[in-house]
């Protein structure tokens, strides 16, 4: 399904659809939402291709599975990102969203993502919730490097194979870590020059491999 640099008006609703060759609406400009609930995408490559994507309202992603990347980057996303409940099998990078400016909230809550989450660089109105969603990637699980969020990060009961990159990132109201696992082979979590404006709970959290502080 291609779009690419499409402009309309209106919802782009898709629930409990099956595509096959993946989903191409990079570069458009929608006025309303995106929904596709309970979708199953894929092509073994780019399951979701949005980069530059600007869209009004909500894009959701509720109990869908995907296979392949979402590519997200420079997108501008005017009422947040819910993904709730959803697999995505990633590829290389599995979701990633850098340098996007996001109006609302970044839910990933109860998520499984192979390949990895990035959203360095990006710019979110709301909060980042990953709350008890699986993120593995050969090296980094989740890139939050230079991230600012100003409605804090919640990662409670999260489980990450792979670093915690949240280096130069800024976070308001808190970064919530209750019982965050993180199993990495070198550093489990890297936060030079982070600037949090509220706590840092790491309470009943289990980290394997070395905390850099740079």
């Amino acid at each position: 399904m291609a779009c690419r640099n499409a402009i309309w008006k209106g919802p782009l609703v898709a629930d409990c659809v099956q595509i096959d060759n993946g989903v191409l609406i990079a570069g458009g400009n929608i006025d309303g939402q995106i929904i596709l609930r309970g979708a199953q995408i894929g092509d073994d490559c780019n399951a979701l291709t949005g980069n530059g994507l600007q869209l009004s309202g909500p894009f959701i992603l509720r109990r869908s599975h995907l296979r392949g990347d979402v590519d997200l980057i420079r997108s501008q996303l005017g009422a947040g990102i819910r993904a709730e409940n959803s697999t995505i099998d990633g590829n290389a990078c599995g979701f990633y969203a850098e340098s996007a400016r996001i109006d609302g909230d970044f839910i990933l809550t109860a998520a499984r993502i192979s390949a990895g989450l990035s959203i360095a660089h990006a710019h979110i109105l709301g909060r980042v919730d990953a709350t008890g969603s699986t993120v593995s990637a050969p090296q980094t699980a989740i890139a939050a490097r230079s991230l600012n969020v100003e409605q804090g990060f919640d990662l409670v009961d999260t489980h990450l194979s792979g670093t915690l990159d949240i280096e130069g990132a800024e976070i308001g109201k808190g970064l919530r870590a209750e019982g965050l696992e993180v199993n990495s082979g070198t550093t489990a979590i890297t936060a030079g020059g982070i600037t949090i404006a509220g706590s840092w709970d790491l309470a009943r959290s289990k980290l394997v491999g070395a905390m850099n502080f740079p």
